[in-house]
């Protein structure tokens, strides 16, 4: 299994962030072929007490990672990340994207 982690660093404007994030985005992303779970979360702490660096976080999971190009890649896939590149541009947040494989259960 594949897992996109989607790290977003704070906005500007939470408000407006989460009302496009949690109405539009996120309902858009859960449509994209290939997906088998999406899970969100707004980050609240670090273990140290230190700002936490992260806004929200989306985890996106694939079966593999040709489900997931093949998924990223279709008009769906596309409109999503568009999505988010313009939501971040608005809202003054970032976002970073990593890829990763799940190990097996321990």
């Amino acid at each position: 299994m594949l897992k996109l982690t989607v790290l977003y660093t704070p906005p500007r404007d939470v408000a407006a962030f989460d009302e496009h994030y949690l109405s539009v985005h996120m309902p858009l992303a859960r449509q994209i072929p290939g997906l088998v779970r999406a899970e969100t979360s707004v980050c609240v702490a670090t273990p140290d007490g230190s700002p936490v660096p992260y806004y929200r976080i989306a985890e996106l999971y694939f079966s593999d990672a040709e489900a997931m190009n093949a998924g990223l890649t279709t008009d769906v896939g596309r409109r999503t990340g568009q999505d988010a590149a313009e939501l971040v541009a608005r809202t003054g947040s970032t976002v970073t994207m990593v890829v990763g494989m799940l190990d097996p259960e321990v």
